[in-house]
């Protein structure tokens, strides 16, 4: 029964009942369990934390108090920790529409170097000398209340999967880094008390939605006791008139209730003070703390008290672990919830067989053996930095256009065959090596297509025709294993996130293809796909699942878009035959296109995502990746037991910087090199985005025993059938990270 509450727990003398009054943690050790009214964490997270640096908390069980003495001397553009006190209480979690106050109040303050005592004096006097001398050691910090809010009430619990975190900066030492400030995307200004803060939003890499409130005047206020209410209810009632993202929780709990500081960088020690604890909560709101089962009895983690490393009073640097693989007290958390759907342990099961590569961290024993990609935990920090900006990732894609430029560089090589596929095109006769054919001039009916795709199937002739025997087993399988490429980049068009058009619609990138030569489009397409796909478009389940009836029409899109056309391009008896079909194929993307358009309309599409959407996108996903991986596997055997050649002489160009003498061999070339660069691009696009769910902590990759794998593997099934294949295996791991709410619930 919901009843009119108050929990007034202004005075928090208890905080943690029945141990020594001083209290010293470092690292990733606690102190406080869950049903203490405080519990207290240096919550050392970030992995690229220098094993030089560290911050350890001093608690004062008396007062209560604690102070987080820290220094991390190398920036890393990124925060190294965030020590806290968090408020528990057994009304929380609570719906914010339920609630009508919450107020809180604290008390905090810096100090240069590490007081052999926590400070007590939080003056404006002592801040501003204290401020200088801090700016002087290149200290950039933050104070900083944090919230976790989720429509789904246990995940409000874990910040790793909690859809939205709202900060409030009470004040800052140096220039540190918030959400939204690089395109200074002000929401809107929120008034509490005297104070006004401007509101920013963004996304961090992990995708959640992340408000910062900062104060208007750059002010720092070190006594804040304030009702908070009013920027929760921005939240409930004008954020989604501002903000468009269909999972931003219209109805959210408020679960998590923290005030630390997140720290950056400094060259001395440093020591972040907050002492008066105080909260109170008011309104229409059960008392039952949280219906997920073993939260309140199981221990999340380390029962912290002891001395660990360091001073002992002194207050000096210290030692404590930091080069632990957690990110935070949260951390286990969320990997118990993991570990606890069965959808995720099947997965992840089915991963290791297929490329005995994953293990899972919180179950070693089930996987013992398996050490390429390690699933490490769940991929939402609670406390990140700016995104890579889009600029950034450009620059760091570069690689993508030298591919390019090697293309082009290889175009030059078909030149001597023009004037031979000019002359072809004029009488349409086709004649090399006693063969006479006649060729198709005009097909479609559209000046345009027939004037470019005449020359373009001209060309095609001198490879399918089989004048050139080298030629005809290469294209043969480039293009079988192009399918593959062809569905992945169909499939990712219909992901929610991909929003960019070139992205959206690839069909434009793919007839520009048949045109201007895969090889140096595929770089300029993939260069952009990762430019505007950072991390949290692959980690957010709302931007990242396309929907069931996209991923069953791709099958039958290949079926009947491309292969019912290539292969007899290549393999009819007929020349004049392989002629005709060709035509037809050229277009494949725009009949793809069409057959994949109106079948994702006739089948059936979930209104709403649950596991059981989940499972059949992903079956149908592997049906088709496993169809298109044998065709282009059984090509690749087929070609390798009846071609006359090595295989070097026939995939592997033989010029580049020189110009080879007969023009069929400058085609040749020219398609040797299209299909090593586009397949070097669609490679080296996975490679990044492996990189990006490694950074954002999906997996952990061995990045030298992945590459072997890969080369052996392909050597047996075929290179261009090894990007689909690894391309499942990002879509695997995905899934595998994912915790569904409700069926951890179960």
């Amino acid at each position: 029964m919901k009843v009119t509450t108050v929990v007034n727990c202004a005075v928090l003398l208890a905080g943690v009942s029945g141990k020594e009054e001083v209290k010293r943690v470092c690292g990733n050790e606690r102190l406080g369990e869950l049903n203490d009214s405080l519990s207290y964490y240096p919550n050392a997270w970030n992995k690229k934390s220098p094993k030089n640096g560290f911050v350890c908390l001093k608690v004062d069980n008396s007062t209560p108090s604690f102070s987080a003495t820290w220094n991390w001397p190398a920036d890393i553009q990124d925060v190294h920790s965030f020590p806290y006190v968090r408020f528990n209480n057994l009304s929380l979690p609570v719906r914010l529409s339920d609630l009508e106050s919450i107020r809180l109040s604290t008390d905090w303050i810096y100090t240069p170097g590490s007081p052999s005592k926590i400070p007590d004096d939080f003056s404006n006097e002592v801040w501003a000398k204290n401020k200088a001398e801090l700016e002087g050691d290149g200290v950039q910090a933050n104070a900083a209340w944090d919230f976790f809010l989720d429509d789904d009430r246990n995940r409000t619990l874990y910040p790793q999967v909690a859809k939205v975190e709202f900060m409030v900066w009470l004040g800052r030492v140096g220039d540190p880094w918030w959400l939204g400030r690089q395109n200074d995307s002000i929401l809107s200004t929120v008034t509490l008390g005297e104070t006004e803060f401007s509101l920013f939003y963004g996304r961090n890499s992990g995708g959640t939605h992340v408000f910062t409130a900062v104060t208007k005047d750059n002010s720092d206020i070190l006594s804040f006791d304030e009702d908070f209410y009013p920027l929760f209810q921005y939240i409930l009632k004008e954020a989604h008139k501002q903000i468009d993202a269909d999972d931003l929780p219209k109805d959210p709990w408020l679960g998590i209730i923290e005030f630390g500081t997140e720290t950056w960088m400094s060259r001395g020690n440093a020591t972040f003070t907050a002492a008066n604890f105080g909260m109170s909560l008011k309104g229409n709101f059960t008392s039952e703390r949280n219906s997920t089962k073993g939260d309140d009895d199981k221990d999340k983690g380390d029962k912290s008290g002891d001395e660990k490393g360091g001073d002992k009073g002194s207050g000096d640097k210290g030692s404590g672990d930091n080069s632990t693989d957690s990110k935070g007290d949260e951390e286990d958390d969320a990997v118990r919830l993991m570990s606890q759907s069965v959808l995720g342990i099947r997965i992840l099961r089915l991963v290791g067989r297929l490329q005995g590569s994953v293990n899972l961290t919180s179950q070693p024993i089930l996987f013992p053996h398996l050490t390429i990609f390690t699933i490490t935990n769940q991929i939402t920090m609670p406390h990140t930095s700016a995104p890579s900006t889009r600029l950034r990732r450009a620059i760091h894609a570069l690689p993508f256009l030298l591919v390019t430029a090697i293309m082009s560089r290889a175009f030059a090589m078909a030149k001597p065959i023009g004037p031979t596929i000019e002359e072809t095109v004029k009488t349409s006769i086709f004649t090399a090596q006693n063969i006479t054919v006649p060729v198709i001039k005009s097909f479609y009916g559209v000046p345009v297509l027939d004037d470019v795709f005449a020359v373009v199937t001209v060309a095609f002739a001198h490879l399918q025709f089989f004048t050139d025997e080298e030629a005809y087993w290469q294209l043969l399988v480039f293009l079988t294993d192009f399918a593959g490429m062809y569905a992945v980049v169909m499939i990712e068009g219909y992901r929610p996130g991909n929003t960019f058009p070139v992205i959206k619609y690839p069909v434009v990138f793919l007839v520009l293809s048949q045109m201007f030569g895969i090889g140096c489009l595929a770089p300029i397409f993939f260069f952009l796909f990762y430019i505007f796909t950072p991390a949290y478009k692959l980690t957010t389940p709302s931007l990242y699942h396309p929907g069931v009836a996209p991923c069953l029409a791709i099958l039958p899109t290949v079926v009947l878009g491309y292969y019912i056309t290539h292969f007899p391009s290549f393999l009819h008896s007929s020349l004049e035959a392989r002629n005709w079909w060709n035509w037809i194929w050229q277009l494949f993307p725009i009949w793809g296109s069409i057959i994949m358009l109106v079948l994702s309309k006739i089948i059936p599409q979930p209104k709403e995502q649950t596991p059981r959407t989940i499972k059949q996108e992903l079956k149908a996903i592997r049906l088709t990746i496993g169809i298109v991986s044998i065709v282009s596997t059984m090509t690749w055997w087929y070609t390798i037991l009846n071609m006359d050649f090595t295989i070097f002489e026939v995939f592997v160009p033989q010029h580049f910087l020189t110009m080879p003498q007969k023009p069929i061999i400058g085609l040749r070339t020219v398609i040797q090199f299209d299909y090593i660069c586009c397949y070097s691009a669609g490679f080296l696009w996975l490679a990044y985005h492996f990189k990006d769910l490694e950074n954002v902590g999906v997996c952990s990759i061995s990045w030298l025993r992945a590459c072997c794998a890969s080369v052996v593997l392909g050597c047996l099934l075929g290179p261009g059938t090894m990007f689909p294949l690894i391309w499942l295996l990002r879509e695997e791991l995905l899934v595998a990270t994912q915790v569904d709410g409700k069926k951890s619930e179960n």
